[in-house]
């Protein structure tokens, strides 16, 4: 039997799916996050946006915590390439100041820390090509385009609960 599955059956819209706008903050988007009693059940994510609405990335909660640490501990390309070794001891310098860094990156603009989704989706895209494009990628939602205007998106677990019924129900 073939699938006829689309993305249309199993995206989430963007009303349901926390963002915020390219030029916030840091502390925008822990707003964001703390006003969703769901978040963290939900959503491994927040989308970033134009002012025009348009999908610019990601912010991963990897790219939260990124931002959080100080640039000695940063796990940049090339950054510290000199050290072969582990370099996790160096986090406790930075204890006592975890506070005080916390609140100094809160003003900083999300834009350095966005992660951008190269691949999109539409209403009408087979489950198949879905699966393709997250298999081969390392994003964790697609971005759903409706005539040119971004709609909502397809996050991994959906297209995997989607893939689980087909193995578990077929």
């Amino acid at each position: 039997m073939p699938i006829t599955t689309t993305v249309r059956d199993c995206y989430t819209p963007i009303s349901n799916y926390p963002h915020v706008y390219e030029d916030g903050t840091l502390r925008d988007v822990f707003s964001t996050i703390e006003a969703n009693d769901q978040w963290a059940a939900q959503f491994r994510s927040v989308l970033v946006l134009s002012a025009q609405g348009c999908f610019v990335g990601v912010l991963s909660l990897r790219d939260m915590l990124q931002a959080v640490l100080p640039d000695y501990l940063k796990n940049a390309p090339g950054h510290l390439q000199w050290i072969q070794e582990d370099i996790s001891p160096l986090a406790l310098l930075w204890q006592d100041h975890f506070s005080t860094r916390c609140r100094q990156v809160a003003a900083l603009s999300i834009s350095n820390f966005i992660t951008p989704v190269k691949a999109t989706v539409s209403m009408d895209t087979p489950l198949a090509k879905a699966v393709y494009l997250m298999a081969n990628t390392t994003a964790n939602v697609l971005p759903v385009a409706d005539n040119g205007q971004i709609v909502g998106v397809l996050r991994l677990v959906d297209v995997v609960a989607e893939v689980a019924k087909v193995i578990l129900h077929d």
